[in-house]
């Protein structure tokens, strides 16, 4: 089920329809199911090169208590960077090279930040001129966007990859 969701939702922006009432049902779908999904799954844990437990570690904490709230924005955001950097012609290399580092995309993270909506919930938004977070907080707002994508899009890498390729194979045929 996961996989046609996340399949469905790259169908949505490879037709541009990403804003559209047709995608938003798959991403109410994908809410639903990720959370219980990921209980059941093991995940992957990034450290910077420099990690000091004093300085760094509340502040890695309290963005990785954000990922469950940006799961579906990073995912579209992440995926939708997939098809404006492999354009509409491109060929199956192009697919290869990008989805290869499909999470590695720290300069498009650190465009976005992490805003606590409450006490609890987090969203996404891309960051404003005004934002007035330190290149501390951006550093760890683009490592927990990473970290979030290392376990809930690579693992289905494979299956972004089809999408572009059937997407490639359907334009050769006419």
């Amino acid at each position: 089920l996961l996989a046609h969701v996340i399949h469905s939702t790259l169908i949505c922006v490879l037709r541009g329809t990403r804003a559209m009432a047709f995608c938003k049902p798959l991403h109410v779908v994908a809410v639903l199911i990720m959370p219980s999904l990921t209980r059941l799954a093991s995940g992957t844990m990034r450290l910077p090169e420099e990690f000091n437990v004093e300085k760094d570690f509340d502040v890695k904490v309290k963005y990785q208590k954000a990922q469950k709230y940006i799961r579906c924005d990073l995912c579209e955001l992440t995926v939708g960077n997939t098809f404006d950097s492999v354009g509409v012609s491109f060929s199956e290399d192009d697919i290869y090279d990008h989805i290869e580092k499909i999470c590695d995309v720290e300069e498009l993270y650190d465009k976005h930040e992490l805003l606590q909506v409450d006490g609890t919930r987090w969203k996404m938004a891309e960051a404003s001129p005004e934002s007035t977070r330190t290149d501390h907080e951006i550093r760890w707002q683009s490592h927990a966007m990473k970290e979030l994508c290392d376990n809930i899009i690579r693992p289905y890498d494979d299956e972004i990859k089809d999408v572009f390729l059937k997407s490639l194979k359907d334009k050769s045929r006419g």
